[in-house]
């Protein structure tokens, strides 16, 4: 490791070294000038004295240019070598011309000493022996020389002893200086490439911003972060805008970074301050700043980090919170009707057992009935918010009445409405069609939602749908109580989650479950969000908006891959092929799944049309009754398959079916219809792929059951 004097050194000397060569360069020039002086004005003894000093000269231009100096010492020695020369040929030359110019001579034999020689001397002794060699041979040798030496000579020489030792201060002093200049110049590099490489290293971004919007510090890491470059970059930070609801800082109400930096300016603050969270490209940067002085100037420090995995964090913490939520409150939820449901059938089962009368049991199914049907939705809720959740939500859009899907909303809420002495009121704008063309199983949700959420708050009084054409395309719709009301607090949070565009809500508990799924439906729907208004104690009103027409002529469409709904009455012809397939008596239709209470069910809607059919409990099973029927010449032509099963499942036996027909080992293709409970677009999907012709979405209704088997009968 090479100490602060050595480097001190080598750099003093390679300075002079590198002047001297320069100096040489002048010599060179001045020498040949002067040669061509002489040879024009014909002075006598030009060539005696002149070619020598210019041979001199070319030699010691070879000796620094030619040879690769590397040590310091020999660059020193170098130095005072050539210094010495020049003394001698200044010397020789106040001797060859004039008396008069001696004085001009030992100036310029003075001045290669100083600039030259001196600094390149670091030793004490030799710096006095240079001083007295040229005190000497320039003064005292003509002191000594002359044929009178008086008394006088001894001023002169006490002079000449005062001046060595004022010159042996003052070049120590000179080298003390350069020294500490060189130490200090060394600290400020040392400490300037430190805070390079710690800028360079740093994760943060740094800048620093004058207030004559000029950039006077940066690291590498800021344009990382900013995907900029140094070129343009204030005006790149003029375009920054914060996030929506991320906004630290309340200096100004504009939404623009630079506008709280320009108004730190005018009002500085020493402390730490975040002034909020941007978003530039895929990165989350939060902007923290702090007013400084720079080069004796008001400037701003700020530092940019980036908080993706922050953010993620906050994102996955509130996720997991309104998971639990959603658990805990799909679980009591859930749990309400299902309680229903196993009470009221065990009251049937005992009714039926002592013969009750038919009302009271009928009413009691009614109950387990809309109990179902509440579990249903409630379902459907959490299925949606994971399909939106993962981003596969798609929007099934069909031509319904408007009317009976409030009445079946109504009608839903109508025993829970009844013990409380409720009044259901709906309002239906005129000019609003008969039938709309919107997705009805999820506005039904929405409504379904709004109103339980109505009843739940209300404890006497009405609930209202209205529904109002706003605009050419639009219905907005509102559900309003006589409730208890929200607060203003609750009330606030609840209208700030659904302004958001965020499908987290961190007022999970106040909005309820149903209530923040409903909210995000409308928003697919093609809504903005859910509108709140309530006064304690007077009620609470919720709307959204909602289109209601057709867009194209392909948005309804029978790709969707779904039935109609039984709303529909079962039609002639239908009637017609029921009655035609009773007379048969041959078993033409195949139920196939797993389950005994599902096979049961599909049964049950089988039996009430008096229709034959079979059942298989697999598909291998299917597979086996489909080529035995087919050797029989009374082959099934419809089958109605479950997806997932042990041994073989719906997809797999589906396309053995038509594998089967392919290779010729039956003779008729049996139309397969899907019958799933899973119902995302790649199950339904893959049950087309697979060769099946339509689908049925378990829970089904009776209805569309029929429908779909005697329209392939």
């Amino acid at each position: 490791m090479i100490d602060l004097k050595t480097l001190w050194w080598q750099e003093e000397t390679e300075f002079i070294f590198k002047f001297l060569s320069n100096v040489v360069k002048l010599a060179i020039i001045v020498d040949g000038l002067a040669f061509v002086l002489h040879w024009i004005l014909g002075f006598p003894s030009w060539k005696a004295t002149f070619i020598p000093v210019m041979a001199c000269h070319f030699l010691i231009a070879i000796l620094i240019w030619i040879k690769p100096w590397k040590k310091t010492i020999h660059k020193s020695i170098i130095l005072i070598i050539v210094t010495e020369y020049w003394n001698i040929i200044f010397l020789c030359f106040s001797w060859t011309y004039k008396t008069d110019s001696r004085c001009l001579f030992e100036l310029c034999s003075l001045f290669t000493r100083f600039h030259v020689q001196f600094p390149s001397i670091k030793s004490r002794w030799l710096f006095n022996a240079v001083m007295i060699n040229h005190i000497y041979i320039w003064h005292i040798h003509n002191l000594l020389d002359s044929k009178n030496i008086e008394l006088s000579i001894l001023i002169p020489l006490m002079r000449i002893l005062i001046l060595i030792f004022m010159s042996n201060k003052w070049h120590e002093y000179i080298l003390s200086v350069s020294f500490e200049r060189f130490c200090a110049r060394k600290e400020l590099e040392t400490m300037s490439n430190k805070l390079n490489s710690i800028a360079r290293a740093c994760f943060d971004g740094i800048l620093i911003v004058s207030q004559c919007e000029k950039i006077d510090f940066l690291n590498s890491r800021l344009l990382e972060l900013l995907e900029a470059t140094s070129d343009g970059l204030y005006t790149f930070l003029t375009r920054i805008e914060y996030c929506k609801d991320r906004k630290a800082s309340t200096f100004t109400s504009s939404n623009k970074l630079i506008d709280d930096i320009n108004f730190l300016f005018n009002d500085p603050h020493q402390e730490e301050i975040t002034l909020g969270i941007t978003l530039i490209n895929t990165l989350h940067l939060e902007w923290k700043v702090r007013s400084i002085t720079w080069e004796e100037k008001p400037a701003i420090f700020l530092v940019v980090r980036n908080v993706n995995k922050i953010i993620e964090l906050e994102n996955n913490i509130a996720n997991n919170k309104l998971k639990n939520f959603i658990f805990r409150s799909a679980s009591h939820e859930l749990k309400t009707p299902l309680n229903s449901i196993i009470y009221f059938t065990k009251e049937v089962m005992g009714n039926l057992m002592i013969s009750q009368p038919l009302d009271d049991m009928i009413k009691k199914l009614k109950i387990v009935s809309i109990s179902s049907n509440v579990m249903l939705t409630l379902i459907n809720d959490l299925l949606d918010y994971s399909k939106i959740l993962s981003g596969v939500f798609k929007v099934q859009k069909q031509f319904c009445g408007l009317n009976l899907l409030i009445q079946n909303v109504f009608e839903l809420m109508q025993p829970q409405s009844d013990r409380k002495g409720l009044i259901f009121i709906s309002r239906i704008d005129p000019s609003i069609p008969k039938e709309i063309f919107i997705d009805p199983v999820r506005f039904g949700q929405i409504l379904l939602n709004l109103v339980n959420n109505a009843v739940k708050n209300t404890i006497k009084g009405k609930i209202e749908i209205s529904c109002i054409m706003t605009t050419r395309n639009t219905m907005k719709c509102c559900v309003e109580d006589t409730g208890i009301g929200i607060s203003q607090h609750i009330l606030s949070n609840i209208i700030k989650d659904f302004e958001s565009s965020s499908i987290i809500y961190s007022c999970a508990k106040e909005v309820g479950l149903g209530l923040g799924i409903s909210n995000l439906l409308v928003k697919q729907l093609g809504g903005k969000c859910i509108k709140a208004k309530s006064k304690m104690g007077k009620g609470s009103k919720f709307s959204f908006d909602i289109e209601i027409f057709e867009e194209s002529i392909n948005a309804f469409d029978f790709e969707k891959h779904y039935f109609k709904p039984a709303s529909e009455d079962i039609n002639i012809e239908m009637v017609t092929k029921i009655r035609e397939f009773k007379k048969s008596q041959k078993h033409d239709i195949l139920v196939v799944d797993d389950s005994e209470f599902n096979l049961q069910i599909v049964a049950s809607v089988l039996k009430n049309y008096e229709m034959s059919f079979s059942e298989a409990l697999n598909g291998r099973i299917a597979l086996e009754k489909i080529i035995e029927e087919d050797l029989r010449n009374i082959p099934y032509k419809v089958v109605i398959m479950d997806c997932d099963m042990p041994e073989m499942n719906g997809w797999e036996a589906t396309k053995r079916i038509h594998q089967l027909y392919s290779e010729g080992r039956i003779k008729n293709l049996p139309k397969v219809i899907g019958y799933s409970a899973y119902t995302s677009d790649e199950d339904i999907k893959l049950c087309f792929d697979s060769g099946m012709i339509g689908y049925l979405p378990k829970p089904c209704p009776p209805d569309d059951i029929i429908k779909a088997i005697v329209k392939y009968l």
